[in-house]
């Protein structure tokens, strides 16, 4: 198991603190970890491809054709010990990104024996009266999220659809 470990340090004009930001990845639990961005300095998909792709970690690709990032592992953004980390999706000139998220995965295997009475229990010759019949499938959920900010005073279900005035 391997885990390599970036670390940024970002200092804020007019802060005295220094934020701690990281991007961390583990190979044996096939994990990516944003933790410590701030509220000023959010992280982004656009750093975890960076940062993949500086350190080799082989798990992020982006297409420039479409605009899209793809995460081939556990996108984890947080920490666990109360800490805040701030993280965007989208750009000012696009805010409304949508988010794919993708891997839910469940597998059915069924096993149907079709037998004639009496005859399928004579040894040998009672294969010729039955037959057996397996079925595999496999389906997957994907969630497609758009996050929308509503503006203060108002309910997500009071907001404005998109494109309305």
């Amino acid at each position: 198991m391997t885990t390599r470990v970036l670390c940024l340090t970002a200092a804020f004009l007019g802060a005295v603190a220094v934020s701690r930001a990281s991007i961390t990845y583990d190979s044996g639990r096939k994990t990516i970890a944003v933790t410590g961005f701030s509220q000023e300095t959010p992280g982004t998909l656009q750093d975890v491809f960076r940062h993949s792709t500086e350190q080799d970690w082989g798990v992020v690709a982006y297409d420039a054709a479409t605009q899209t990032c793809t995460v081939k592992a556990h996108l984890v953004i947080g920490a666990s010990d109360g800490s805040s980390t701030w993280f965007r999706l989208g750009t000012k000139e696009r805010p409304r990104e949508t988010l794919v998220i993708g891997g839910l995965i469940s597998k059915e295997e069924a096993r149907a024996v079709h037998k004639f009475p009496i005859l399928a229990d004579v040894p040998v010759l009672g294969r010729f009266f039955q037959s057996v019949r397996k079925d595999n499938s496999e389906r997957e959920l994907i969630m497609f999220v758009t996050p929308q900010l509503v503006p203060k005073g108002e309910t997500a279900a009071r907001a404005p659809a998109p494109g309305a005035s």
